[in-house]
């Protein structure tokens, strides 16, 4: 009896924690999509490290924007950063954000806003260093949509 009304309680619990999943997908699917320019910038560094990688700010055209104005694939923009920084400095174990603006100005400034804040900053007894990655050596790729 016990073991029936636990077995009935964990259906239950499953079937509830189930449904708000369901609704952000099927909330997703239906968020209408639009085509942007953007400008795009990585930020990368290793938790125990002292240095902050930053790529230069790369221009890409035709990307996907959802209602909110949130791009789609930021974690693939990620991964490219990330996969670079591996191949070419050897760097694991990376924590990589990318950031974003619809205008150049903008970018430019949410770029200089992160070196600022970045640059000599006290992480526990360490001081972080910036070391910038320029677009000669890398820029973002077009990800195309499978939507």
């Amino acid at each position: 009896m016990q073991r029936n009304l636990f077995l009935w309680l964990l259906g239950v619990l499953i079937a509830v924690w189930g449904l708000p999943l369901s609704a952000q997908k099927q909330k997703h699917e239906n968020t209408p999509l639009r085509n942007e320019t953007i400008y795009i910038f990585g930020v990368s560094q290793h938790l125990a490290d002292s240095v902050v990688y930053i790529s230069g700010i790369s221009e890409l055209s035709g990307q996907l924007l959802d209602k909110k104005g949130l791009l789609l694939h930021r974690n693939q923009y990620a991964e490219q950063f990330r996969t670079f920084l591996e191949k070419e400095h050897q760097l694991t174990h990376q924590t990589v954000a990318v950031f974003f603006a619809k205008n150049a100005e903008k970018a430019l400034k949410k770029w200089q806003q992160v070196q600022r804040k970045n640059d000599k900053k006290k992480q526990g007894s360490i001081t972080l260093r910036i070391r910038n990655v320029f677009r000669d050596d890398f820029s973002f790729r077009y990800i195309p949509s499978d939507e």
